[in-house]
Parts: structure tokens; sequence; C-alpha cells
């Protein structure tokens, strides 16, 4: 039975969400089974196989790595979001990353594991965790990165995603933590790496929103739709009081000229918050292009990409994806996943320092 959208959910569907026409909602027989079974989607396909045929996560005492395979994670005790978990991992050697990825309004993890990141763990060797949003949370799976009870350090689903974090961290035997995410996601993220910047060690921010622009559902809406302007030190500010930066904070900025849902300027406010955070100023020390990406760079004294920025041009809301060139392969085109000759989780990937196997 579909589930009605109360106003509420109708507004958080508008902020960052992919889609400025009705709502999707999924039906309840769409999501994570509770014993970890399948998910078949609204167009009949499977995309997670039982959980048998993926054989036995590994344990955190040096146990061997699963293939990869799509399959249901285990969320740690300490879940105070509610929220559900899949995970892709490498087979043989303990993994050089975990990268958690989070979704957008509207998505499932899956969508998000199509959109390239799939392609790109297997080619980097990183595990891929895909934290999922419930529909009894938020009727549209919108993580609300809008609001102090679930963006702030110790609230609500951004302590389940840094507990997820931690959790795959030590039972794949990762040394470094990173976190992507698109939209809603995106802006998640960037709370992820605000108040846990001990947990996630870089960002990469696809139609993302500064950390600290709204505390409600419809001043989120203000500030995708309607960018705040806020000078450096104030969009800054909003991240230290989250919590104290880490000394080499990063963040990869992606943005389509031509997003209707976020508009670009959101990006132009990202580079004003991250450069202030990282202590360099919002000058680019080097700009190039490749095909329809334009790309700036920010260093700092030691001439380390500090905050990096990617304008593609032409694009409009989803992520940046490939069936062609260089990057590909790099997932397969849908509604929020766009062919446009470039790929953000495998150029997430390289900005994070990841090199392929």
């Amino acid at each position: 039975m579909k589930r009605a959208l109360p106003f509420f959910a109708v507004v958080a569907t508008l902020v960052a969400c992919g889609s400025t026409s009705t709502p999707r909602v999924e039906d309840d027989a769409s999501t994570p089974a509770a014993d970890g079974g399948a998910i078949v989607l609204p167009d009949g396909a499977v995309v997670v196989p039982p959980p048998g045929d993926a054989g036995p996560l590994p344990t955190t005492d040096g146990g061997a790595l699963e293939a990869f395979s799509y399959r249901t994670y285990p969320m740690p005790s300490e879940n105070p979001g509610g929220l559900s978990a899949f995970v892709e991992a490498p087979a043989g050697n303990p993994a050089k990353a975990v990268v958690v990825v989070l979704h957008g309004c509207t998505q499932r993890a899956a969508d998000m594991a199509r959109a390239g990141f799939s392609d790109a763990a297997k080619a980097y060797g990183f595990v891929a965790v895909y934290p999922e949003q419930s529909t009894t949370n938020d009727a549209t799976t919108c993580f609300r990165w809008y609001t102090r009870d679930h963006a702030a350090r110790g609230k609500g689903e951004l302590a389940s995603i840094a507990a997820l974090a931690n959790d795959a961290k030590a039972r794949f035997g990762a040394t470094q933590v990173f976190v992507a995410g698109l939209s809603a996601g995106g802006a998640m993220a960037a709370a992820a790496l605000s108040a846990y910047p001990e947990v996630f060690d870089a960002a990469s921010l696809q139609a993302g929103i500064p950390y600290g622009c709204a505390t409600s559902a419809l001043e989120g809406y203000s500030c995708s739709s309607t960018p705040k302007t806020l000078s450096a030190q104030a969009w800054g500010d909003l991240v230290r009081a989250a919590a104290t930066p880490g000394a080499n904070v990063r963040v990869q900025i992606w943005q389509g000229d031509v997003d209707p849902v976020v508009k670009p300027q959101n990006a132009d406010s990202l580079v004003l918050q991250w450069t202030n955070v990282a202590g360099i100023d919002a000058t680019p020390d080097a700009e190039t292009r490749d095909g329809a990406v334009s790309t700036k760079a920010f260093h700092d004294g030691a001439g380390k990409t500090r905050v990096e920025l990617d304008v593609v041009a032409g694009m409009g809301h989803g992520t940046p994806m490939a069936t062609r060139g260089t990057d590909a392969p790099c997932g397969s085109p849908a509604a929020y996943a766009l062919d446009v000759g470039a790929c953000a989780a495998r150029g997430a990937a390289r900005f994070f320092g990841l090199t392929k196997l």
C-alpha cells in the first residue's frame, strides 16, 4: 500500500531530492526484508542476492573477506537513526579504505551502487558501504540533513552513519574512511565530515549544500533553491561549531551548472565554507578542463589540494557517470545517474588518494 505524503515530506522531497515533479514513494515491499533478503524494486529487478549466496561477512579478527557482491550489512547496535545498510567488499587482502555512500531523496542505496560506486569500488579496491533511509523515517527516503536532531554529533541518523563507518573500518581492516553522497546525501556527507572529523578523512559532495545552512525542512528547501549568501568566515564558523575540524580536511565538490534542484550557487558556498575551514583562500591555484568538466583546485601552503570544485557543463541534478571514455565503465544511466562522460565515483576515489588495483 502506498503511504500518504505529509506536508513536511513533500517539502523534504523538493529539498535536494532530485525531483521537482510528483514524489515517488516505494511500496513497502521494496524495502529490505527483516531477515536481510533481496530487495525487489518496482521494475521487478532483484538487486540484492540472499545473504547465504554472498558468504559470511568477515570478522574483525582478520578473517577472509568475501568477493564483491552487493548484500546487506548488519547495522551496529548504536543505530539511533534507525537506518539499514548494504555493502560491497573486495576479495583477498583487507581493503585500503571504506567509502560511505549516501543516496538522495526518492532513491535507495542500490541506486548509488548503480551510479558508478560499484564499478569504482572494484577498480580501486575500497569497501563501499551504503546506508539506506527508511520510509518510516521519511516518506521520500531523504536523509534529514536539515534538522539538528539528525545532522549533529551524537544525534539520530548522523550518529548511525558514524557508528556504521567505525564498524566497517574495524571489520574490514581499513586505515581510512571517506564519505560521499548525492543531493540530500551530499548535504548529509558534509554534515558527517563537519560533526565527525575524527571518523571521516575527506568527503566528495555531489549537488551538496553547505553544512549548517538549514535547521528545518522549510529552511532546507530555501537553501537549495535560493542559496544563502554568507561570508567565508560565517560558513566556516558553522562547521567549527559542530566539532573541531581535522588538521588536513579535504572536500571535493561536484555540481551541474544547470541543476534546477540544488542551484549551482551552493557549490560556490561550499568552496567558501571548506576553504575557510582549511585555512586557505578561495582563489583557485589551478584550473583545468576535461570534456564537460571544469575543475578548480585550491591548495594549501604545501601545494596539496584541500578543496576541489568540479562543474559539469550542461548537467542537471544527479551523479555524473560514464558509459564511454577513460572513466568507463562507471554505472548505468538512470533518473539521477547522468551519463556525461565523467565518473564522480572514480573521481572521488582519485581525490581520496586511492589507486587502481
